[in-house]
């Protein structure tokens, strides 16, 4: 999991990962660079960061949530592979990382939801074990992982 004082490193790769795939956030490059060092440190408090780091570079980023409503469940946001090492097991790392997190946390599941504009990438959620949970809403279909 990331320091605190890491931000920095943070703000750096979220805004790589905004740079290369604006279709797979809701938040959009030009917000994200216009944030401040305090707006970056709030973000960095929001949830758990989870990275992937290979020779001592971040090359990947995962943020969990856990909600009241939904005991059993991390929700799983802001997953980004850096393209230079994708299809290097590196995602299905960071996703086993998390679910050994979430399961001695004592949760049943991992959530994600994928926005339709990123439909395109759904086939690795899959491949990385995650199943449509539901039906789809108007902006996004819902995976989960199960423990």
């Amino acid at each position: 999991m990331a320091r605190v004082d890491e931000w920095p490193t943070l703000k750096d790769v979220r805004l790589r990962a905004l740079a290369d795939s604006p279709e797979s956030f809701l938040e959009s490059l030009a917000q994200g660079s216009a944030r401040d060092e305090a707006g970056w440190r709030a973000t960095f408090f929001d949830g758990s960061w989870h990275v992937a780091e290979v020779e001592g570079r971040w090359v990947g980023l995962a943020r969990t949530r856990t909600y009241d409503d939904a005991p059993d469940e991390y929700y799983l946001e802001a997953f980004w592979i850096d393209p230079a090492h994708r299809d290097k097991g590196i995602g299905r790392r960071l996703i086993a990382h998390v679910a050994r997190l979430a399961a001695a946390d004592g949760r049943k599941r991992l959530r994600l939801a994928v926005l339709h504009s990123n439909d395109e990438r759904r086939p690795i959620f899959e491949q990385l074990g995650f199943v449509a949970d539901g039906q789809p809403t108007e902006s996004e279909q819902q995976m989960v992982y199960r423990l």
